[in-house]
């Protein structure tokens, strides 16, 4: 997220705000911490855990989440059920007919969200969805090992993917890896789409 917070530090700057930055995990004596900056509003970016932003919200301050969404709660997030939708619709206009679909954490509502417009594009395209194309990265690994375990788990299966969506792009880029490793050529041999468009997706 650090062009999401580059952009929020200059929105403050120009605002004469002081932005204050916190990395917390669930086990992390937030309110604590929070008491010690004491902030005028919260910007939550990435995924939280739900006791975590009720925490936050029992505190009374203005609060935004970003790239999640929980409730009511004010959430500033990529239409990622479209995005999803258009990345597969991308390599099914490439003849692909093996798509493939790399997920992460199904608690991410971003990641629940894209898999969602994967498979919206497969039926609209009138493809039957395969289990076996849909891998989910194992808990506890981050984004990186456990794509790499998912392509791994994909590459294994009897009829090989043509083609990978992967949720992000670190998780594309980890999963290409191990394609190659394996002798394969992108994108003659298996095509991929990421998302989030970070800076090394470029290469």
């Amino acid at each position: 997220y650090a062009e999401v917070l580059q952009g929020a530090e200059q929105v403050c700057r120009e605002r004469g705000l002081v932005l204050a930055l916190l990395s917390a995990g669930p086990a992390d004596p937030l309110r604590d911490w929070l008491r010690m900056h004491e902030p005028d509003l919260l910007v939550a970016a990435g995924h939280f855990e739900p006791e975590l932003v009720a925490l936050l919200r029992r505190l009374e301050l203005p609060l935004a989440l970003v790239d999640d969404r929980q409730g009511d709660c004010r959430a500033v997030h990529a239409d990622d059920a479209d995005g999803g939708r258009q990345a597969t619709r991308h390599l099914l206009d490439l003849g692909r007919q093996r798509i493939a679909y790399i997920a992460g954490s199904l608690a991410h509502f971003s990641i629940r969200e894209r898999s969602r417009g994967y498979r919206r594009a497969l039926f609209e395209a009138g493809v039957l969805a395969d289990p076996d194309l849909e891998a989910l990265a194992p808990p506890g690994l981050d984004d990186a090992e456990g794509a790499a375990a998912a392509m791994r788990t994909l590459l294994r299966r009897r009829l090989r993917p043509d083609a990978v969506f992967a949720y992000n792009d670190s998780a594309a880029l980890a999963a290409m890896r191990v394609c190659l490793d394996a002798g394969l050529r992108i994108p003659q041999d298996i095509a991929f789409v990421g998302f989030d468009d970070i800076p090394a997706a470029r290469y």
